[in-house]
């Protein structure tokens, strides 16, 4: 019966694949059980041997070990390595007290966890050295939110040690504007596990602030555990510099270009005036003469007014580089049948859309609807005959536009020449579309029509 426990201890230790010695109080082995091979040997063999014979490249450490063990009776672990079979094996050991001035000392194979120890001091080296090689500056933290690496492009842009930076060490560079915001959204992005990015100002070696990009993002393991952070940071001064000094620019030029509409407008509104003091005098001339000459003075003071009327609608336009030709066609007219007497019998339809066109293309295109309503409204009813004069505007294909100007009345006579007239109002009508390239076509049938087609003028090119 004494011998089965023995015999249930070795094939427990045998099973465990570990290695059971037990010394008496100067290390020699009494009796050795379980997995005899992990030094070299049978477990049977081993009873008589020394420390020195069974671990002799850890002998003293284990000897000194055991000597502490027969004082305290605390258990002591160590890693010691033994060889044979050619090779060096790493064993992890465990001295006990076992009671009556006796030790037991436990052997375990320690291969797996070497290897995985010696990996893990490998993939940390080689984090290193690409870290250290990063042109931007990384850090990187653990599960306590302190930061527990900075590569060499940090350290060479504080100057200051790892030791220095470690933990919150860092900390003492930041600007202390921002260093309120910076710890805040760092911390809430650490307890959310969430990516962040922030910019503060850290202190350079040579004591200037710089401002700083920082990115962080959480790492995990292999198994999807948490184990804290790594970042990156750049340094954005000389960007945000950059944007400061564009906005700035940004900011004169807009201030130039509000002093140049205020200077614009304030050159159209003296254009404005200073035609229609023009137009003032030609009518006070008109009221002095009779006959052709009042006439004479009469249209041109309508041509005038036409001009003028550009100007004050270019000081309406918010862009100062065109107009509305719809609008401005409308006002014309209007103006048109206040002014020709004997017109109220008259009728004026207008089909005018906003259409924006350059003030260089508008004068020449309100002297042309001037000449065309004004004609029609003094010649086209004769006796005071009713009748319907009609005013469009039509965007064609691409830039191009028609206007037309059409009436009811008696018609034109068939002796006037369009193309090469003598009167000086459709003459300026004939000229005014040469100098544009534009279509001029005339239809005389049940009263008379006046439609031209033309390329609308973008701001850029009245510019140039």
């Amino acid at each position: 019966m004494s011998t089965q426990p023995t015999a249930l201890a070795d094939v427990i230790a045998d099973s465990l694949g570990d290695l059971f010695l037990e010394l008496d109080s100067d290390g020699k082995c009494m009796r050795a059980r379980g997995h005899g091979a992990l030094l070299g040997r049978r477990a049977a063999d081993l009873a008589g041997m020394s420390l020195r014979r069974l671990l002799p490249n850890a002998a003293e450490l284990a000897s000194r070990l055991c000597r502490d063990v027969l004082a305290d009776g605390a258990v002591r672990a160590f890693d010691c390595m033994v060889e044979h079979d050619g090779r060096s094996h790493q064993l992890e050991a465990r001295i006990g007290a076992s009671g009556a001035g006796t030790l037991l000392l436990a052997l375990r194979d320690n291969e797996a966890r070497f290897l995985a120890d010696a990996r893990l001091r490998e993939s940390e080296e080689r984090f290193r050295v690409m870290a250290d090689c990063s042109p931007v500056m990384l850090w990187r933290s653990d599960l306590s939110s302190e930061c527990d690496f900075f590569n060499t492009g940090w350290r060479d842009f504080t100057g200051r040690p790892l030791e220095r930076e470690r933990g919150v060490g860092w900390t003492e560079n930041v600007h202390p504007e921002d260093f309120e915001p910076c710890m805040s959204i760092y911390l809430d992005s650490f307890v959310q596990r969430k990516p962040f990015r922030m910019e503060y100002r850290l202190r350079r070696a040579d004591g200037a602030y710089r401002w700083i990009l920082d990115h962080g993002v959480p790492r995990f393991n292999a198994g999807g555990v948490f184990e804290g952070y790594i970042g990156s940071c750049i340094d954005i001064t000389d960007m945000k510099e950059a944007n400061q000094r564009s906005a700035q620019l940004a900011s004169a030029l807009e201030q130039r270009v509000r002093e140049r509409d205020v200077l614009l407008r304030e050159i159209h509104h003296r254009v404005k005036n200073n035609l229609q003091l023009i137009s003032s005098i030609l009518s006070l001339q008109a009221r002095l003469l009779d006959g052709e000459a009042r006439a004479v003075l009469e249209e041109g003071q309508l041509r005038v007014r036409s001009i003028a009327l550009v100007h004050e609608k270019l000081c309406e336009s918010p862009t100062l580089n065109d107009i509305e030709l719809g609008q401005y066609i409308q006002d014309l007219v209007r103006f048109l049948r206040r002014a020709v007497e004997g017109s109220s019998q008259i009728e004026v339809q207008l089909d005018t859309p906003p259409l924006p066109v350059a003030i260089d293309q508008a004068i020449p295109c309100g002297l042309v609807i001037n000449e065309l309503v004004t004609n029609a409204l003094k010649h086209a009813f004769p006796e005071k005959r009713r009748g319907v004069i009609s005013v469009q505007v039509t965007p064609l294909a691409g830039d191009r536009f028609r206007i037309r100007v059409s009436d009811d009345g008696v018609g034109l006579p068939e002796h006037i020449d369009v193309v090469s007239p003598r009167t000086l109002g459709l003459d300026l009508v004939a000229t005014l579309a040469r100098q544009h390239d534009a279509e001029l076509k005339v239809e005389r049938k049940k009263g008379t029509s006046f439609a031209l087609e033309l390329t609308r003028w973008r701001t850029t090119h009245a510019n140039q």
